[in-house]
């Protein structure tokens, strides 16, 4: 029963918040981060849940160093849940696609290189690069991901892969 309730929370919270400075301070003061990352840490089954706090957690790596601060938002922890929500939904091509447009705006907007690395970050990349070879929005932004890492650009997913079904 929280679950449903973890995910409207989250509906909400997003759409209000947007780029307004206001809705923006109200999110910050109810403490909209926290809920997020327990929201993913709670429900980690829960597919819709982790691919909507993946977007909304990465939308915070544009906020103001002042505004992070007070949110207490760490971009650190925020690759880190990213992570494991891929590791755990890998046939999701929708949260895939999700975590890797992540995944590139902390590589390109923070410089966090070493956290998205750390753990076998590069490896992760390249495995949901070859699950997903029919995808073109996962080969696309997995490339620019293994771009950022500084990884071979001859590398490409060998393998047959799936069709995001997960088959």
């Amino acid at each position: 029963e929280e679950a449903p309730v973890a995910l409207a929370g989250l509906e909400a919270m997003a759409s209000i918040v947007g780029t307004r400075a206001q809705a923006l301070q109200a999110f910050v003061d109810a403490g909209g981060v926290q809920r997020i990352e327990s929201g993913m840490e709670r429900f980690p089954e829960i597919e819709l849940l982790q691919t909507k706090s993946i977007r909304a957690l990465a939308s915070g790596v544009l906020w103001s160093d002042d505004v992070q601060r007070k949110a207490g938002y760490s971009s650190k922890r925020a690759v880190a849940l990213t992570k494991a929500a891929m590791v755990r939904h890998g046939g999701s091509e929708e949260l895939q696609v999700a975590a890797l447009d992540a995944l590139s705006r902390y590589l390109d907007k923070a410089g966090l290189t070493a956290d998205v690395l750390e753990g076998g970050g590069e490896g992760l990349v390249k495995a949901v690069m070859a699950r997903h070879i029919g995808c073109s929005k996962v080969q696309k932004i997995g490339r620019s991901v293994l771009d950022f890492l500084g990884v071979d650009k001859s590398w490409k997913p060998a393998g047959r892969g799936t069709n995001g079904s997960g088959r």
